[in-house]
């Protein structure tokens, strides 16, 4: 659930619009403590230097689909849940590389007031193609959430084991390059151990930790992993909803990415 400002909820008691924005990547790439770039599957993660004030606005935006990220179909504990976007736009003047960051936002605004820009998700680029129609030409982008980088072994470890459950996530976090949810910190209150995972993936891994939690893992609109307790689900009210009570999407023709306030 993400904190808004005073003028954020202000605007959206009355009549007012969704500005949406996709910043993408592709000044620098991923690196660790040491300085090394952190490779995925032979590929460098290219990350962006700027936000939302530097994206693409809607004047290049088409639609933007995200998958549902949890309990699609029904409840599940001991899950890491990856999510996907598709992004339709008009096709910018550099090329978009592989693996580069796609960072969503969203805000909302009425004719006297605008309010923050809020995270909508931080994806990284699988493939693209263009289209041309009528002469412009549009491109079309599918990329994954930082889930994904978890599919890999469990990293050489210097900790000493059996380990803490906060310990072990802090430092798959930065093997993945990520961090992690201050609040999922906070829930992860029990100090349960565990033996050193040989033999299985990070996100197995991420998996069991939040199958001892009675919840799943996910990747928070920030980028960062988030605890979701089945239990402490927020309601669908927790969505940015309009005077009639449905939940506000921007897109087109059905392709949804909702807000949370």
């Amino acid at each position: 659930m993400q904190n808004t400002s005073d003028t954020y909820k202000r605007i959206i008691s009355g009549p007012y619009q969704t500005e949406t924005r996709i910043a993408i990547g592709e000044s620098g790439v991923l690196t660790d403590e040491y300085g090394d770039t952190i490779m995925f599957g032979g590929d460098a993660i290219l990350i962006d230097t700027g936000g939302p004030d530097d994206g693409f606005d809607e004047s290049m935006l088409i639609s933007a689909e995200t998958s549902q990220k949890v309990f699609q179909d029904g409840p599940q504990i001991g899950c890491a849940i990856a999510q996907e976007v598709d992004i339709s736009m008009r096709k910018p003047v550099s090329d978009i590389p592989y693996m580069a960051r796609l960072a969503l936002y969203a805000r909302v605004k009425n004719q006297e007031e605008v309010s923050e820009w809020l995270p909508q998700g931080v994806f990284y680029s699988d493939t693209d193609y263009s289209t041309k129609d009528n002469r412009v030409q549009t491109i079309t982008i599918h990329g994954f959430d930082a889930m994904l980088f978890a599919e890999q072994d469990y990293p050489s470890s210097t900790m000493a084991w059996p380990a803490r459950d906060v310990d072990i996530l802090h430092e798959i976090a930065e093997f993945m390059g990520i961090g992690v949810d201050p609040d999922t910190i906070a829930m992860m209150d029990k100090g349960y151990t565990f033996p050193y995972p040989a033999g299985y993936s990070c996100r197995e891994v991420i998996g069991y930790l939040g199958g001892a939690y009675g919840g799943c893992f996910v990747i928070s609109e920030n980028g960062d992993l988030r605890l979701i307790k089945l239990n402490g689900i927020p309601p669908e009210t927790n969505l940015l909803v309009d005077e009639d009570g449905d939940v506000i999407i921007f897109g087109m023709d059905g392709n949804e990415v909702s807000i949370l306030v």
